[in-house]
Parts: structure tokens; C-alpha cells; sequence
């Protein structure tokens, strides 16, 4: 297998999976905005019976869960953004961490004569 057919195979993959993730998050967010839909028009409903009040957590939950898991994506994705960016912060804590060193840095002991 030559060097340009892994290459070709590697963005063909990187394709299927843009695609995949691109359908499941849109997936996500039309779940979660019918599950608030559900959930409101279920809150102005007066008197729901015990199935109905049973149906009405099970979608806060599920609709919790999904929230969770946007959560959690966004939180990884700035993870993934602030490795790759680095902090602007970052280069004043390197040059001052330098400095440290630099003042601590012992270059040699001299004895009771200065030698």
C-alpha cells in the first residue's frame, strides 16, 4: 500500500466521520428542542395522570442527559481549542519561570579566598 493511498484513505475516513458527527448533532439539537416542546406544553397541561406524570420525567431526564452531553462536548472542544492556541497567559508564565532560573542559577562556588 503506497504513501498516497493511505493519504486517500485517511481523508476519506476524516470525510465519514465530519459527516457522522455533523448528522448526530443535529440529531442532538432537534431531540432536545422537541423534548422542550414536549416538556412545556406538558407543564400547561393541568391534571396529568400517573402514565403522564411518569412520560413527563422520563423526558426531563432523557432531555437532562442530552443537555449533559452538549455540555460536556463544548467543554471538550474549548479543551481541544485552548491545547491548540495556547493561553495568551502562557508565554508571560514561561519568560517569568525563566527568570527564575535564570536568577537561581549557581555558576560556580568560590572558597574563602574568592577562588
Amino acid at each position: 500500500m503506497g504513501h498516497r493511498e493511505v493519504d486517500g484513505r485517511l481523508a476519506e475516513c476524516r470525510r465519514s466521520l465530519l459527516t457522522w458527527s455533523r448528522s448526530l448533532s443535529a440529531d442532538v439539537r432537534g431531540e432536545i428542542k422537541k423534548l422542550e416542546l414536549d416538556i412545556s406544553s406538558m407543564r400547561g397541561s393541568l391534571g396529568l395522570s400517573c402514565d403522564q406524570d411518569n412520560e413527563y420525567v422520563d423526558k426531563l431526564k432523557r432531555l437532562r442527559s442530552l443537555l449533559d452531553q452538549e455540555d460536556m462536548k463544548w467543554r471538550q472542544r474549548s479543551k481541544v481549542f485552548w491545547l491548540q492556541s495556547g493561553d495568551i497567559n502562557s508565554h508571560f508564565f514561561h519568560l517569568y519561570a525563566s527568570g527564575h532560573r535564570h536568577n537561581n542559577l549557581i555558576n560556580g562556588l568560590c572558597d574563602v579566598n574568592g577562588q
